[in-house]
């Protein structure tokens, strides 16, 4: 009873949730019409820090760095006009700008929202004398020709100023022929038109490239964007908090070319990541995480994404080879939140959502007339006697009077449930002249969609910085994050294969799970899982020190960074009975895990600039890391008294215990030179040299080389009557990155346990030998890559874009091989063999529409990978003059890292009649291709039958404002076809696991009566056992977000709020694909669970 209220309740919160969705929805629209930014002005504050006397130059300062609003008025309007008197504390700007006006005749009126125009007043026009001159018409269209509405017009040296209308249009009277129009708009650059006695002009404004100047992080320093010679890929963390995303990486997910981020199925998960696919056999393909500059071992999820500035990417060697031997597989720069702004008081934000989860799609189930059926079917196709009128014969005893009562069990109904989501971030920053602030707290807590699936994160932050002389700088971030997994989920992977006619509760003791749902013990009850006392903690304390130092020597400045990391995991479980259900009398396990580092940066940077062409940069690194672990694991079984669980594991009758340490260190030296000729040709070199504790004695360092050039066209005279190019850059580099792949003691040789008998009747004794021989010039993986790339602005900022063409070389692969047992060791690590990748990556941006208070924007994303093994081991045992695969590990020369080695299949089953049915088998079976025509199916017949890799991969985003409402909706899509994309699903076999005792899902198997061309027969054992292999490819609406900003509205001012905004999003929403599975990006069919789909409503406050 207690389950069908829980039903009952998640999806009662979910009706609610949902129309309180339409309800926001309605508002939005609206006071989307109901709101005045006259209103809004009138109320709005600024804060002076002291009672003084201003100019109105120094007042419209003030304004300028407290506010959004722009002013237009000329420039030496004010030259002669007298202070005014000011005092400390909070003003309105309405009365501010009155105070400063009014004694200079002047008003003011507001248009396009934040453009303030100054203007004469009525009483002072008539008093001056100003007469109706010159009048003049005309339209401002920016150089495709769309108009420009609310572009300001003034007359030069005057307050006399109008706006365009919506379609660009504008009149404006001057007091004679001669006069001289400004016409300004935010993005563009302001224009002087002399009239000329002209009664209709047409102006053209130029778009501004600013956003070429944008800073990007690129590794012990930052860069313009306009200079990047490297493939770097940047994306501002503003609204990645206003999605239900866990992890960071979440709001990332297909929205970088070349980044490819997994999907999530359970609570606090933390998605797989990868730049450009694999570069090694064996070691990982995980990129370096950098935070705040320094290396960051923990785990992404360790950080709330209201606390991120901004994330870039390094894509290519070059960008990357100033990490050296640990960047093969790219680099994730993280940049947290620093206090911003000018002096002035704090600023206090406050975000929170909740929401409901619900699985994205569930596996069609047979139900009990089906499952029945399938009894049937099973044994007659294994040839036993079946009575079909009288079922419970061949029913389990669990089974017969659930069966008679006709009551049924939805086993995945049951152990799902509707997942409660919720989030609260409070941020504290600002600045006080000599001091940045930032300051943040975030809890997250996840109620998973399967029962006893939990997730808690809570994160604080601190950043400081402070300016202790106008050379001396220094600052701390510092964060701590506690993360509680503590709790086990229900064995959710089992649901599909549990009898729908089974018990959950003992009949005659209703509050006691049965222990197995069928009479068969092959499955316990999934259930079980929720008496099981289970603690799963996680702790991590993160600090980053910084100095910087202006040195005396102009344009050279050092910094020093320390940082201490400090990770603390503590698990533990205590359950009655083992895995598969038996009573064990009590397992007790308990584990903890200590985790120390700290890392050292010195950086001395040194730029100048001669005679306005020569940009000359350069950076010196020398940075060293130590890391030391310590794992202690207790376990025990039996228990007498388990009332103290695992708090007193003593008490088990057998206890066991294990433990491991380790220490490792790492060393870099590396140098950085940029240099930029008149703003066209940029060159960019690098050389770092690695020193790696765990290698092996004569290949402790490793160097690393990297070069980069680019041409800005664009800067060219012969391109400069192109209007419609802004920006035009090639790009073309060159680098080699490492990859340690080894563990820290993987050079030397090891030992393992074995036992030893000596003589004839003999005891057996306990000893150890030499497992993996040692390798005293074992050396680095290393990845030499290539990239060309072109970046664009066309349109002035309509249409701008980035495209990569990359490939890669990684050698000296690091594999762990078998040896001959003459040699009297098992296993050697060593270098060997090649891999080659590469890709194209594009990224589009478009503003489609830009009129009025409406705008419609795109973004595109596009990459593709292909990857091959060149060489393994450079063995031709068979004498075929071409070197030979190695097929155990899967591992095919001209191939795939993830080529698919199977018995391929011609499609279609045999049927009944038919005369080619191969020795062994028979009706019902798949037709399997006898690849080397020998007449039969053996393993020779194997080839490669496809790929598990993504064709290509693409994203489109559309985010569509009007006035203070947005929508944001991005379609994320990885393809397949033509062999691509492929995995082995296992719901599509009917005989995946026992059919004749449990269930199943419904797919139309073959029988005799339904001799189907697409599945096999039920009992279907084929001679040489092969893969279920389907096509993963998708398209899913991943991410909807609709948000409407309330903020500068007269009512909030009144309550010293500065901005409200609230919002409703939805992630994984709808999924178009074939894969019959629980969802394809995941992979998962049985024995897997679904994607995890959301629904959230927010509200974000600012004072």
């Amino acid at each position: 009873m207690k389950l069908n209220l829980k039903r009952f309740a998640g999806a009662h919160i979910k009706r609610i949730l949902l129309n309180g969705m339409k309800i926001l929805i309605f508002l939005m629209s609206t006071m989307a019409f109901c709101l005045s930014t006259n209103d809004t002005f009138a109320q709005e504050t600024i804060y002076l820090e002291k009672n003084q006397e201003l100019t109105p130059d120094q007042v419209f300062d003030i304004l300028k760095k407290q506010t959004d609003y722009n002013f237009v008025y000329p420039r030496k309007l004010f030259l002669n006009s007298p202070k005014i008197k000011v005092e400390k504390g909070e003003i309105k700007i309405s009365d501010l700008l009155n105070k400063v006006l009014s004694q200079n005749g002047l008003d003011f009126k507001i248009t396009n929202g934040h453009t303030v125009l100054l203007v004469k007043n009525t009483d002072s026009s008539e008093r001056d004398g100003i007469q109706q001159g010159f009048q003049v018409s005309g339209t401002v269209f920016d150089e495709t020709g769309v108009p420009l509405p609310g572009a300001n017009i003034v007359e030069k040296g005057t307050t006399n100023g109008v706006q365009t209308d919506f379609d660009g249009n504008f009149t404006i009277t001057v007091q004679d022929q001669n006069a001289i129009l400004v016409v300004s708009y935010i993005g563009f650059e302001t224009q002087e038109i002399p009239v000329q006695g002209n009664s209709s002009v047409t102006v053209s404004l130029k778009e501004s490239s600013s956003q070429l100047d944008e800073v990007v992080v690129v590794g012990y320093g930052t860069a313009t964007r306009k200079d990047v010679t490297g493939a770097i890929a940047s994306v501002d963390m503003e609204d990645a908090n206003l999605a239900p995303n866990t992890s960071v990486m979440q709001a990332i997910q297909g929205r970088v070319p070349g980044i490819n981020i997994g999907a999530v199925s359970a609570a606090g998960q933390t998605p797989s990541l990868s730049i450009r696919g694999q570069n090694s056999l064996s070691a990982s393909n995980d990129p370096l995480v950098v935070v705040d500059g320094i290396i960051y071992p923990g785990s992404l999820n360790d950080f709330s994404a209201a606390d991120i500035e901004s994330i870039d990417f390094l894509k290519d060697a070059s960008a990357a080879a100033v990490y050296g031997s640990r960047a093969s597989n790219g680099v994730v720069l993280i940049t947290t939140k620093t206090g911003k702004g000018e002096t002035g008081k704090p600023s206090i934000t406050f975000n929170t959502y909740t929401g409901i989860q619900e699985a994205g799609k569930l596996l069609d189930v047979m139900n009990g007339e089906q499952y029945i059926q399938k009894i049937i079917d099973f044994g007659q196709a294994v040839g036993l006697d079946v009575d079909q009128s009288n079922v419970a014969d061949f029913l389990q005893d669990t089974e017969i009077d659930n069966y008679r009562n006709g009551t049924e069990i939805d086993w995945a109904d049951r152990q799902l449930r509707a997942g409660v989501i919720q989030n609260y971030e409070l941020g504290i920053s600002g600045n006080t002249g000599k001091t940045k602030y930032y300051m943040s707290g975030t809890y997250t807590g996840q109620k998973g969609i399967i029962i006893g699936d939990d997730f808690n994160r809570t994160t604080v932050r601190v950043n400081l910085s402070n300016d202790i002389t106008d050379w001396l700088t220094i600052g701390i971030n510092s964060a701590y994050t506690n993360s509680d997994f503590s709790g086990q989920a229900v064995s959710f992977n089992n649901s599909v294969l549990l009898s729908p006619y089974g018990r959950i509760f003992q009949p005659d003791n209703p509050e006691e799970y049965e222990i197995f749902p069928q009479t068969d013990q092959l499955i316990a009850n999934p259930f079980l899982n929720l008496l099981n006392d289970d603690l799963d903690k996680r702790d991590n304390l993160f600090a980053v020190f910084n100095l910087s130092l202006d040195l005396p020597v102009k344009g050279l400045t050092y910094r020093f960074d320390y940082s201490k990391n400090l990770f603390f995991d503590r698990k533990a479980r205590f359950q009655s009975r083992d895995r598969g259900g038996m009573d064990a009398n009590g397992i007790a396990t308990k584990s903890n895990r200590f985790k120390s580092n700290w890392l050292m940066n010195n950086v001395l940077d040194y730029s100048t600039t001669i005679n306005d062409v020569h940009r000359i940069g350069a950076t010196m690194v020398y940075t060293r890391d130590f890391e030391k672990f310590d794992r202690s694991d207790i376990s025990s079984i039996g228990f007498d008294v388990k009332s103290l669980g695992y708090n007193a594991v003593e008490l088990g009758a057998i206890q066991t215990v294990a433990s491991e340490a380790y220490d490792q260190t790492n060393e870099g030296f590396m140098t950085r030179i940029n240099y930029a000729y008149d703003n066209r040709y940029l060159f960019t070199g690098t050389f770092r040299r690695d020193g790696f504790s765990g290698f092996a004695e004569n290949k402790k360092f490793a160097n690393f080389f990297s070069a980069s050039l680019g041409w800005v066209m664009s800067e060219e005279s012969f391109m400069s009557g192109l209007d419609w190019l802004s920006f035009l850059k090639l790009r073309l580099s060159y680098g080699e990155n490492g990859n340690q792949a080894l563990g820290r003691y993987g050079s030397l040789s090891r030992i393992e346990n074995t036992q030893y008998v000596f003589g004839d009747g003999s005891e057996t004794y306990n000893g150890q030998q030499i497992s993996t021989i040692a390798n005293p010039n074992l050396e680095w993986e290393t990845t030499r890559s290539t990239n060309l790339g072109v970046n664009f602005d066309l349109f002035k900022g309509r249409l701008t874009g980035d495209f990569d063409f990359y490939v890669s070389k990684t050698d000296n692969l690091i594999v762990e091989r078998s040896l001959a047992s003459y040699t009297g060791f098992n296993r050697v690590i060593t270098n060997l063999g090649e891999i080659n990748n590469k890709g194209l990556e594009i990224y589009l941006n478009s503003v489609n529409i830009e009129k009025g208070d409406f705008t419609w924007e795109t973004g595109f994303t596009f990459s593709l990978n292909r990857n091959e093994i060149v060489s393994l081991y450079g063995e031709d045992a068979d004498g075929d003059g071409i070197e030979d695969d190695d097929i155990s590990q899967g591992w095919f020369i001209g191939e795939s890292i993830d080529a698919i080695f199977d018995y391929p299949l011609e499609g279609g089953v045999y049927q009944i009649g038919d005369t080619d049915i191969p020795n062994r088998y028979r009706e019902g079976d798949f037709r399997v291709i006898d690849t080397n025509e020998d007449g039969e199916i053996n393993p020779d017949d194997r080839v490669i039958v496809g790929n598990e890799l993504p064709n290509y991969r693409f994203g489109i985003t559309n985010t569509l404002r009007y006035k203070k409402l947005s929508l944001t909706a991005f379609l994320n899509s990885v393809q397949g076809g033509n062999n691509w994309y492929l995995a082995d699903n296992r719901a599509l076999n009917p005989n995946a696991f026992f059919p004749g005792r449990i269930n199943m899902v419904d797919i139309p198997y073959w029988t005799p009566d339904n001799p189907t061309n697409e599945f096999p027969r039920i009992d279907y054992n084929p001679r040489r056992d092969h893969l279920f292999l389907q096509d993963r490819s998708f398209v899913r609406l991943q991410d909807v977000t609709l948000s409407y900003d309330l903020s500068n509205s007269s009512f909030l001012n009144k309550l010293n709020i500065t901005k409200l905004r609230i919002y409703a999003s939805g992630k994984n929403l709808i999924t178009w694909t074939n894969w019959t599975g629980y969802d394809p990006e995941l992979g998962s069919t049985l024995g897997g669970s679904p994607i995890i789909r959301s629904y959230i409503l927010g509200l974000e406050i600012g004072l």
